[in-house]
């Protein structure tokens, strides 16, 4: 196995290259920027230049996505870091899947099962560098680790190794260090083997795993937690990544989705084809009796997930950490369909589909890396400004800092109404924010809905409009000496206060 893999390692090389090249937004044959990439990238960039996430430049994740674009901007300068760092990424997990798959299949069929995932891959990255792929290695980890216990399961073998519940812990850690409903899909299926283990009376097993999970995790949070404690920001950690996104979880289950073409449940199937292929598999295993228990865990957590997925925004990128789950589904219906018709068709069908809408994403892809319409005459209307004078957009796209090559003076620097729209409780502190910041500059989209017009109309004066955009420049009244860059409020882990 060694020696084979050290063969098909450049090949894999090859592959990740070619598509991380082509249908990633900042590949050097593009370099053009996507909205969320672009705020990783200017926090990433910050905290290259010794500022600090959360407290110099702010967004609602948690902090492994800014770290792994600091990384990036400390390798190389501009996007190519950060670009170097998503074709590592891809060859790790391409590598990781094959020692997987091998177990299981033939050369051939590990080849194709990884060209179906590549292909899903490159339907719901979404211009790549996206928090799903900070664990993404993690995530096939761990579902390859879970893949194995739950086979056994047929053979009468139901106790865990508690050595892979380490991996589980760290991939959780991760996802809570990222966003936490990453790991939606890992909870319903390790909910599942502590049901097993708890059925069967295996408790020794049980709490080994519990003690062994609880490490993993640890080892992957404390190193974060303690940095953020040590720079008196733990506070500010804990509320971006986890307090403000419960808010966002909520309100985005209360708006759910309701686009009702007739092209949308296409799309839905397509992005979430891994979960939808292993609900089938599960399905087809439980119809034909085969490997009944493991097929229950299999569709049982895939359904649930789907479920939450449906009540949410349902954005392609979410399916990231999900994605491993379809290797689970091919190997299955690659093994049942030696016996049933069924099973190999539905494997064809779900090889067929992702083809079909991978065809369609080359048709389209470029289209997601369009610059946003108000970034060149938000340009044109700062173009006086120098670059050492405070400044920051509210409600502007964040590819204007990037293709503007700015720096922003306060921590929230971008769709700050959309922020507070998913989460209130950001309101009072953005507020707090401009009512007593320093910045000189202020370049608004679509102010007369902006939640800081007040401010606006009291401390700054119109410099020039771009109705046609729905931009307008605000300079500052007059200096206030009293100000500050960006006031943090007191919050139980700023030691500042």
């Amino acid at each position: 196995m060694g020696k084979e893999l050290l063969k098909q390692l450049p090949l894999y090389a090859l592959v990740a290259l070619g598509l991380t090249l082509i249908f990633l937004s900042n590949s050097p044959l593009w370099n053009s920027f996507c909205a969320d990439q672009s705020m990783f990238s200017v926090i990433g960039a910050n905290w290259a230049e010794g500022k600090l996430p959360y407290v110099d430049t702010w967004d609602s994740k948690g902090p492994i996505i800014f770290f792994m674009n600091m990384i990036g901007h400390s390798l190389a300068r501009g996007e190519m870091g950060i670009f170097i760092l998503q074709t590592i990424n891809l060859v790790a997990v391409l590598t990781l899947s094959h020692y997987y798959l091998r177990r299981h299949c033939t050369l051939r069929r590990t080849w194709a099962y990884n060209a179906v995932f590549l292909m899903a891959y490159t339907i719901i990255c979404s211009g790549g560098n996206q928090v799903g792929d900070t664990n993404l290695v993690l995530a096939v980890w761990s579902v390859m680790l879970i893949h194995e216990w739950s086979r056994g399961m047929a053979a009468g073998r139901f106790a865990h190794p508690w050595g892979y519940a380490f991996v589980y812990g760290m991939f959780a850690a991760s996802c809570l260090l990222s966003r936490l409903t990453n790991a939606m899909l890992l909870v319903w299926l390790v909910a599942a083997i502590a049901l097993v283990l708890m059925g069967k009376g295996l408790w020794r097993n049980l709490g080994a795993n519990i003690l062994s999970f609880t490490g993993g995790f640890a080892v992957v949070f404390v190193p974060f937690a303690v940095y953020f404690a040590a720079h008196g920001a733990l506070g500010e950690m804990w509320y971006a990544m986890l307090s403000y996104n419960m808010e966002y979880a909520l309100h985005s289950s209360a708006s759910a989705v309701n686009d009702l073409t007739p092209s949308y449940p296409l799309y839905f199937a397509a992005y979430f084809i891994c979960l939808i292929a292993t609900v089938v598999y599960a399905a087809i295993a439980i119809a034909k009796k085969e490997k009944r228990l493991q097929a229950v865990v299999w569709g049982a957590a895939s359904l649930l997930t789907l479920v939450w997925l449906v009540r949410s925004y349902c954005n392609a990128n979410y399916a990231i950490s999900y994605l491993p789950a379809i290797f689970v589904a091919m190997t299955e219906l690659g093994e049942m369909g030696r016996r049933w018709k069924v099973a190999r068709w539905a494997l064809y069908g779900v090889a067929a589909y992702t083809a079909l809408f991978f065809a369609n994403h080359i048709r389209v892809y470029r289209d997601y890396m369009q610059k946003p319409q108000e970034i060149d005459p938000g340009m044109a209307m700062t173009r006086g400004i120098g670059r050492d004078e405070p400044f920051v957009a509210w409600e502007v796209d964040p590819t204007y800092y990037i293709y503007d090559n700015r720096k922003p003076c306060y921590r929230f620097f971008s769709m700050q109404d959309w922020a507070i729209e998913n989460g209130p409780s950001l309101r009072p502190l953005m507020r707090d924010c401009y009512a007593r910041g320093n910045a000189k500059w202020i370049l608004v989209k679509d102010t007369p809905h902006c939640n800081i017009r007040d401010i606006l109309a009291r401390r700054y004066v119109v410099v020039s409009r771009d109705a046609a955009h729905g931009l307008t420049l605000y300079r500052i009244k007059r200096k206030d000496p009293k100000t500050h860059p960006c006031p943090l409020p007191k919050r139980e882990g700023n030691e500042q206060f």
